[in-house]
């Protein structure tokens, strides 16, 4: 549940209810606009112009250069809460005071609020990054338990008695009682409070309940606005330098497209023969787009016929059809994709088109072109062709290459196949124990498989695959096709990874988030001998924060139940690093190893696994144990994370901490890790969080003090955490 401001108050409902009809058209509308703006991006549209929206919703309106237009429009502002009920007066005591207009929601922003440790009302408009305390009309901050009612007045004093008659001077009469004290008055009553939610769809809901009875909603109102913040734009700015247009959106996400839109001028292949298919099989061509920074649309997609792309059989004595392009029968463009290097770089301009054997015939040699359909500077039509280049049939190709059990048994654990692109065939996999004496499993169109003058028998010959292999494919015409057979054995740990809602894999994470867990994803962890060490189920997601941008994803793991991972002590959280900045991969672990060396109670252990998820193999990675109390070495009362890269989600700031290019003292983020907030109720917690807070100030005002640091810190594990990290240049210390 997430919980705004709560503002006391008589609401009517009717009136809720017709400003939420008022805005919904304009959330449908901002919805709509939002989706567009993913198809644009996924399209590699570039935007033309940018203008303000001037009406009081605010926003901007983006041109592309198709002529397109969508408009984006801010966050609404939130509306003034209404007052509230005059309370009830108590017996003698004094009336109820009105309750206090509620503050304007900011921008696109819902409030957030909680209670201090001292018990008053704190509120935020940015998300929670600051909070302040409410404050009344006299400026006081407001507890969060209303005032006790006024004391009734005193009762009045009792008559004196008479005088006696004069003569003998009678006895004085006896002073009366004092009246009885007046009654406490009670306290006046409450309006009806409202609060924020969300309900199981993701919708902000207006929750209506009695204060003395906060769990009972007396009525609710779903409102159109989704608490999703994609929905919401935070800014549209544009580099001055390239001229590329930013539009983020509230959750952080980016769409950058350029603005100097630059069409094709030629098409340069990248071919040095002709493009042989079998039956059904497929092969790529690459090419290249002058100038580098031109920009078309590649994707093939059957709904949207705006592909500028295609496939033409030139040289024909007469054409099939009228115009510019004769798209060839006997194969297809099935795809184009963008060329990556092997670091995960993008080759500006560079393509990989894939063309594919439509099965309709066994003997053809054509001539064909890549064309791209454009406009010139006049806005009209025109077509920019490719070199000719030949695609012919073919029976001399492997179409399908691999290692299976049967005939290995003792060095294959699992079946490996792959259909072959190209005549290089590059093998990596972790089911092979031994490449020494290997049969190959291939197939081909009927044509003869020799290794130098060897005639080979799938499934059946040995071969030495410690070294590449030449394999020869001959046809019944005697043309020769040469493959070279590579075989990657690295003798490494397997972990297995599969889901149901698996994603593209390759240059894109199939995870992509580091808040949400990807459920249901089963797990196989197999030894370096092959052995199966763990089977079970578990969640992943992200992690990590420069290292989430890069093109290899950081992981942590989530198991069911504890297990022991390799050796490793039994736990339920796992590390998986991608360590793409380090092209040694062993950074990490050499720093482990010299921290164990040390007086440090705990260093986590880690070892190397090769990762695969859905099949697809996704590279190494270092497997090794998270940084959490549960299952570690030590014991503690608290364990703090301090991390500057996201404020939103901590608990409190230090006082006096300091990070290199921080502005002020006392501004980094502290978020308590240890103990667990889910094993408490929130005002259990809340006591928890005081104390561990108390216990952090603690510690930086001895220190500011100029106090003997060994009376409350570990200075040996201070010096030798300092070493490792300054042996190792890690510059975390500086940046947390």
């Amino acid at each position: 549940m997430l919980a705004a401001l709560s503002l006391t108050s008589c609401t009517d409902l009717d009136e809720v209810n017709s400003r939420l009809d008022q805005l919904e058209s304009d959330v449908k509308d901002l919805k709509s606009a939002l989706e567009a703006l993913q198809r644009a991006y996924d399209g590699g549209k570039i935007i033309s112009r940018v203008e303000p929206i001037t009406t009081e919703t605010g926003g901007w309106k983006v041109t592309f250069s198709d002529g397109s237009t969508i408009s984006l429009l801010n966050g609404q502002d939130g509306k003034d809460g209404q007052d509230g009920r005059d309370g009830v007066d108590g017996k003698d005591g004094a009336d109820g005071r009105d309750g206090r207009d509620g503050a304007n929601g900011l921008d696109g922003v819902t409030p957030y609020l909680k209670i201090d440790q001292d018990g008053y009302w704190c509120v935020s408009y940015d998300n929670g990054s600051t909070f302040s305390r409410l404050m009344d009309a006299n400026g006081q901050p407001i507890k969060a338990q209303g005032p006790q009612g006024e004391q009734g007045p005193q009762g009045e004093q009792g008559q004196q008695g008479e005088q006696g008659p004069q003569g003998e001077q009678g006895g004085q009469g006896e002073q009366g009682p004092q009246g009885e004290q007046g009654e406490q008055g009670e306290r006046g009553a409450q309006g009806v409070s409202i609060r924020v939610s969300t309900n199981d769809a993701g919708y902000y809901v207006l929750q209506m309940y009695q204060p003395e009875n906060p769990d009972e909603v007396v009525d609710s109102v779903v409102t159109p606005y989704s608490s999703n913040p994609d929905l919401l734009i935070r800014a549209i700015s544009e580099d001055d330098v390239t001229h590329e247009i930013s539009i983020t959106l509230a959750s952080g996400k980016t769409y950058v497209f350029n603005k100097t839109f630059t069409t094709p001028t030629s098409i340069a292949i990248l071919a040095t023969g002709p493009i042989r298919l079998g039956k059904d099989m497929m092969a790529t061509l690459e090419f290249r787009v002058n100038p580098s920074n031109a920009l078309f649309k590649y994707k093939i997609d059957e709904e949207e016929d705006d592909c500028q792309i295609s496939l033409d059989k030139v040289g024909v004595a007469t054409r099939a059809q009228t115009g510019y392009v004769t798209e060839p029968t006997n194969y297809r463009l099935a795809y184009v994709t963008q060329v990556f290097d092997e670091r995960g770089v993008q080759k500006t301009g560079q393509y990989r088109a894939y063309l594919q054997d439509t099965g309709l015939s066994t003997d053809y040699d054509e001539m064909a072109a890549l064309v791209i359909t454009t406009t010139d500077g006049r806005g009209e039509e025109v077509q920019i062709s490719s070199s000719a280049f030949e695609v012919r049939s073919a029976d001399n190709l492997f179409t399908e290459f691999g290692f299976a059990v049967n005939g290995n048994k003792g060095m294959v654990i699992r079946d490996v196949k792959m259909v072959p692109d190209g005549n290089r065939i590059t093998i990596s996999t972790p089911f092979v124990l031994n490449a020494k004496q290997l049969a190959a499993t291939f197939r081909t169109n009927g044509s003869r498989v020799f290794v130098g003058d060897k005639e080979q028998v799938s499934g059946i010959t040995m071969n030495d695959f410690t070294q590449p292999v030449v394999y020869r494919v001959v046809s019944e015409k005697g043309e020769v096709n040469t493959y070279t057979v590579t075989l990657n054995v690295s003798g490494l740990p397997v972990l297995f990874l599969s889901s149901k809602e698996s994603g593209d894999t390759g240059q894109e994470s199939f995870v992509t988030s580091k808040v949400d867990w990807l459920e249901n994803v089963g797990m196989i962890l197999y030894r370096e001998n092959g052995v199966i060490t763990y089977v079970g189920n578990g969640s992943i997601r992200g992690r990590g924060n420069t290292t989430w941008s890069y093109p290899k994803k950081p992981y942590t793991l989530k198991l069911d139940k504890k297990a022991k991972m390799l050796d490793m002590p039994s736990d339920t959280r796992w590390v998986l690093l991608a360590n793409w900045m380090d092209r040694t991969c062993i950074r990490n672990d050499v720093a482990f190893e010299a921290a164990r060396q040390t007086s440090l109670v705990w260093t986590p252990s880690g070892t190397y696994v090769e990762l695969y998820f859905n099949g697809e193999y996704n590279g190494l990675y270092y497997m090794c144990e998270k940084v959490h109390v549960e299952g570690s070495h030590f014991t503690c009362d608290y364990m703090y994370s301090f991390d500057i890269s996201d404020k939103t989600e901590h608990d409190f700031d230090t006082q006096h901490g300091h990070w290199q290019n921080a502005t002020k003292e006392g501004e980094i983020p502290v978020e308590l890790k240890y103990p667990d907030r889910d094993n408490y109720t929130p005002a259990d917690f809340s006591l928890v969080l005081k104390q561990a807070k108390n216990a952090l100030y603690a510690v930086e005002d001895a220190i500011m003090r100029g106090d003997k640091p060994s009376s409350i810190l570990d200075l040996d594990s201070i010096c030798d955490w300092f070493l490792v990290n300054e042996v190792f240049c890690n510059n975390e210390p500086k940046f947390p």
